[in-house]
């Protein structure tokens, strides 16, 4: 949990690990450029390794969009709205409490969204390349890789909350038409595969109510629809 006390704050999960001393990093380089958050890369650990170039991401849309003024509503749609981690980042706490951002109690993949808030309202930050932490993605007991229906009810109050806040900044037509598609596909429907059969109609039930807030243009979506039928027969 944040310390209110403490001057900089980061997040660690009981599945990640800090990379060497990746965080003293971080924090000097926030310290000494006076930004709002310090970001680097995350190395995901499953069959394999690999390493999430948050980077990359970041440094791309700045060319393309320039300086962030601290309503970033550009900037966040050049970056297709890309979540990141915010295990790999180290933000100032008196930015962060200004912005008076509230996540909603006893959801899950609260981080993704609170990543967009970050770069949404951001005035500066400062970029490396280097991974900072580690995520053991293959963890059994992780909350992503225990999928009932209870895993599915945790998103509904995230993507409430998330959709009335790309209203209020008007990104929110712009995030149905983009990046919801693509976690729809690569997350929910996805997370069907660990689902005992028993559980998949409830599961899809709660994935249409889940897309219901994004509106009637995702609902009518061909591809939305195809995606959600296709999981329905099986075919997917």
């Amino acid at each position: 949990e944040m310390c209110i006390r403490d001057r900089f704050v980061t997040y660690l999960d009981p599945d990640n690990e800090q990379v060497n001393d990746a965080y003293l990093g971080l924090l000097e380089a926030c310290d000494e450029n006076n930004v709002d958050f310090a970001i680097g890369n995350m190395l995901r650990f499953r069959t394999d390794v690999a390493t999430v170039n948050n980077s990359k991401v970041l440094r791309a849309t700045e060319a393309k969009c320039g300086p962030l003024t601290g309503y970033n509503r550009e900037f966040v749609k050049k970056m297709n709205f890309q979540p990141m981690s915010i295990q790999a980042l180290v933000a100032r706490t008196d930015w962060l409490k200004g912005l008076g951002l509230e996540q909603p109690v006893g959801a899950v993949g609260q981080d993704s969204y609170f990543f967009q808030q970050m770069i949404f309202y951001a005035r500066s930050i400062w970029i490396t390349m280097k991974p900072i932490h580690a995520y053991y993605a293959a963890v059994t007991n992780s909350t992503v890789n225990s999928v009932s229906p209870g895993f599915y009810r945790k998103y509904i109050a995230l993507e409430e909350a998330r959709s009335e806040w790309l209203k209020s900044v008007d990104l929110y037509d712009d995030y149905g038409a983009t990046r919801f598609t693509i976690f729809l596909k690569g997350w929910y429907l996805d997370k069907l595969k660990r689902v005992a059969p028993e559980d998949r109609k409830e599961c899809l039930s709660i994935i249409r109510q889940i897309a219901s807030f994004y509106g009637e243009r995702v609902m009518n979506d061909p591809e939305v629809n195809a995606l959600l039928e296709g999981a329905e027969t099986g075919d997917m």
